[in-house]
């Protein structure tokens, strides 16, 4: 369900929030000259003051800049931009996000987060979110997404980096606003099982906008979330899948020589075609989708329904 978030908080009465939440706040410190984490400015309107804090919550790192302005002594204005990042899902689940992770317990998570920092959750803004499914397949996700995985609307797939061990877990679809992951979750954790993350990570919040996201509150809603889901399905939906082997003839729709099945097991052609042409493009995307909707694309299907299925499970738990 939801995963990893970005908070923001404005927070115009530092020490009276900071009694209620008693948070343990650190900064940095040079062990040479002794100056700790704080910048000074001399502007028109007096000294201004910049105190970088830090903490940890569960799993949750939580930065503070408090700003003060001081005049004669005096202090004219103070207040503290207070930003989270961490995961809900992971911090409910000790570290893991490879269970699943229903709405009561999304509740039960914000809450808490809500209650440790003493912020009402419409005070919280949401500044990045990530919305993901685990689903369970019956082979390996990692082998069927290499040699199935072609292309996001008309975006290349990027191979995510090997880690220490040389093990590669997917691929992602970075863009502007947002970026698509599709992943094979069990190789991620050593599991033994087939499980495949389909996951979305918005760093831009303006295309949820128009769904009533804002803040940690609109999360409370099961008629929002279904909206952010809705967005996942029709993302896995936008994504090209295509095993040239298990095709034995060639279409015979709108293509007449098998060189067209070759170019579109592969990324670039498609990409060439939306920089000559977009409506080419369309035009053919949509008759191939066609071909594969009617011929092969089973497996495709069959994940956009048990994207569906784990959703509406999740929804009433």
């Amino acid at each position: 369900m939801i995963d990893g978030i970005k908070l923001y908080a404005r927070i115009d009465d530092f020490d009276s929030w900071q009694a209620q939440a008693n948070l343990d706040f650190k900064t940095d410190c040079n062990i040479r000259t002794g100056e700790i984490g704080t910048s000074f400015e001399l502007t028109g309107g007096g000294l201004k003051q910049v105190f970088s804090l830090r903490c940890q919550i569960g799993s949750y790192n939580l930065n503070l800049k408090r700003t003060s302005i001081t005049q004669s002594g005096n202090t004219l204005n103070s207040v503290a931009h207070l930003i989270i990042r961490g995961s809900l899902h992971k911090n409910y689940h000790k570290g893991l996000n490879s269970q699943d992770f229903s709405f009561t317990q999304l509740l039960e998570e914000m809450a808490w987060l809500s209650e440790k920092v003493k912020i009402s959750p419409e005070n919280l803004i949401l500044k990045n979110l990530e919305i993901g499914l685990n689903v369970e397949m019956s082979f390996p996700v990692f082998d069927f997404l290499s040699r199935n995985l072609v292309i996001y609307k008309s975006h290349q797939f990027n191979r995510y980096a090997p880690d220490q061990s040389g093990k590669s877990i997917g691929f992602y679809c970075p863009l502007s606003q947002y970026s698509l992951k599709i992943y094979d979750k069990a190789k991620q954790y050593g599991l033994n099982s087939n499980i495949l993350r389909v996951e979305l990570r918005y760093v831009k919040m303006a295309p949820l906008k128009g769904i009533g996201v804002r803040s940690l509150k609109d999360l409370e809603s099961a008629l929002v979330l279904n909206k952010l889901y809705d967005k996942l399905k029709k993302a896995w939906e936008d994504v090209l899948l295509f095993d040239i082997s298990e095709l034995n003839e060639v279409p015979k729709l709108f293509v007449s020589t098998p060189a067209f099945i070759i170019n579109a097991n592969n990324p670039k052609y498609w990409q060439n075609l939306k920089e000559k042409s977009s409506s080419s493009y369309f035009f053919y995307r949509k008759k191939f989708n066609n071909y594969l909707e009617q011929n092969y694309n089973r497996i495709h299907r069959s994940i956009s329904g048990k994207i569906r299925e784990k959703m509406d499970v999740l929804l009433i738990q």
